[in-house]
């Protein structure tokens, strides 16, 4: 069965089949903010590419690159491949606030909404946690993926503001560069004010509300 995402952001997934999608937003089962960014995406004629994602397929959606298991930004940070650790990870997303700075609410996940998440960035793209070394210890302190041409990142609460964002944006736009990208977007709200900032600090420009792109050409 097929996973569906609605949008591009990267809590807006269920497990199910087109139809059945539609059928559940009619019956609320989805916050206000979904729907009413599902019709925006069906008025662009974005259908398929925002809201039907076939993971059927066993290979990434990198075709013809190994992820590496580790890409080094600094001596005290570096980009490390996903794996399931969600004794850690759990605690970020069932942060109210960091919650709605990703998706806009805040609603806390559950291991089952979490899992499907990692499963899904994980299946279509490049998957990492950012790893930082604070006092001689290394700490994760949030993930960054590569998925269908778009960055996201999320970093945890007691992290934020230190410029570690700013850095793993850096590191994986070099990624993108060696995977042959020649352009990377990031959908960001509106009032999400630090995170527009990072993206802005690592090179990205505004080509819409919520939409920003980094590079025209191949990437470095």
């Amino acid at each position: 069965m097929p996973d569906v995402f609605i949008g591009s952001r990267r809590n807006h997934r269920i497990t199910c089949d087109g139809p059945v999608c539609i059928a559940l937003m009619k019956r609320g089962a989805f916050p206000k903010e979904s729907i009413s960014f599902f019709h925006k995406r069906m008025r662009e004629h974005l259908f398929f590419h925002f809201m039907v994602t076939y993971i059927a397929e066993r290979r990434t959606m990198i075709n013809g690159f190994t992820q590496p298991e580790k890409i080094l930004i600094h001596e005290n940070l570096e980009l490390v491949k996903y794996y399931p650790y969600y004794k850690r990870t759990l605690p970020w997303y069932q942060d109210p606030g960091l919650c709605r700075q990703v998706d806009n609410w805040e609603e806390p996940y559950d291991l089952d909404r979490l899992k499907r998440m990692y499963r899904f960035l994980s299946k279509n793209g490049e998957c990492y946690y950012i790893k930082f070394r604070e006092h001689g210890r290394w700490h994760l302190v949030g993930d960054i993926s590569l998925c269908r041409g778009a960055v996201s990142i999320v970093i945890c609460r007691e992290y934020q503001n230190r410029g570690i964002g700013r850095s793993a944006i850096s590191g994986i736009l070099r990624r993108a560069g060696q995977l042959g990208w020649r352009q990377v977007k990031a959908e960001i709200y509106s009032f999400n004010g630090q995170s527009r900032k990072a993206f802005l600090a690592a090179g990205f420009r505004q080509t819409g509300e919520e939409t920003f792109v980094y590079g025209s050409g191949v990437l470095p």
